[in-house]
């Protein structure tokens, strides 16, 4: 295993891997989201984010988010890569170069641009807003996963190369209606915002694809003691809170689509909604 960061050797037992062979790496990445559906973010807490993601990876998950509002994004992106090989490691919060993210470089604190967590090795890209066509070409190896808030705008990203289509703070209700008839539902729905294991069903039942939460919503009230002193087995649980919720609402709601196969353009196929997914050569 990796060496910690204190040089000394790692005591972490390897994690079963879940790639399959003779696939694309960008669909490796997605299949590993997709799988159980439920993809944390490591947010701007004191949280210990390798025994996070560890307790999470115990738990089934297989990718998570790296928020960009952190100050350490790209040295925790390194480290957690060179750690945890078997798990796939996104950065969110990421902004379009320009005069927007330009000012906020200026202003402070700075944080990583979409082409700088590319570089950097992230394996895919996440923004609250909606990504160029110029970032679509550049980064077309990764999953890219933007923020929209209209059906035609998930269609315009959809068509530029997008993964998935991430709302945030909109309701089951809401997604299932975006999603509808008069647009075949066909969009490969992302959700976050508020959203607790007692709410999966309603978005799976919405075609929602994968829900995203911060630790801070997966350990509730104990963030705050946990950031002090941390229980690997009661992380653990909460976590598997959300992917066994994930796993009854979609085999009671979706039995056709096999997510436990990882392999995006099967889910693709099955599922009937738009992932982009590179199809085997």
């Amino acid at each position: 295993m990796p060496g910690s960061p204190d040089g000394a050797l790692s005591t972490r037992a390897p994690l079963p891997s879940i790639i399959l062979p003779n696939m694309t790496a960008k669909n490796q990445t997605l299949g590993q989201i997709l799988r159980t559906g439920f993809l944390p973010n490591l947010i701007n807490d004191s949280l210990d984010a390798e025994k996070a993601v560890e307790a999470a990876a115990a738990a089934g998950v297989r990718a998570f988010e790296i928020s960009c509002r952190r100050p350490d994004t790209l040295a925790l992106l390194a480290r957690l890569k060179r750690l945890f090989p078997g798990v796939s490691f996104g950065v969110s919060s990421l902004i379009e170069d320009g005069p927007y993210f330009r000012f906020l470089q200026a202003r402070g604190p700075r944080f990583p641009s979409i082409d700088e967590a590319a570089d950097a090795g992230a394996d895919f890209l996440v923004s609250v807003l909606a990504f160029s066509a110029e970032t679509f070409q550049r980064h077309a190896r990764l999953p890219i996963i933007p923020g929209v808030e209209s059906a035609d705008e998930a269609r315009r990203q959809l068509d530029l190369g997008a993964s998935l289509v991430k709302f945030s703070n909109t309701d089951a209700a809401t997604l299932k209606a975006i999603n509808g008839g008069p647009i075949h539902f066909g969009l490969p729905l992302l959700a976050t915002g508020g959203i607790r294991p007692a709410r999966i069903r309603e978005f799976v039942q919405a075609r929602v694809l994968v829900c995203v939460s911060g630790f801070d919503l997966i350990l509730r009230d104990r963030l705050q003691a946990m950031q002090q002193d941390f229980d690997e087995a009661e992380v653990r649980g909460c976590v598997a809170e959300y992917v066994e919720a994930f796993s009854a609402a979609r085999r009671e709601l979706q039995p056709e689509v096999d997510f436990a196969s990882a392999d995006p353009a099967l889910i693709q196929q099955q599922s009937g909604q738009f992932l982009n997914a590179d199809m085997a050569p």
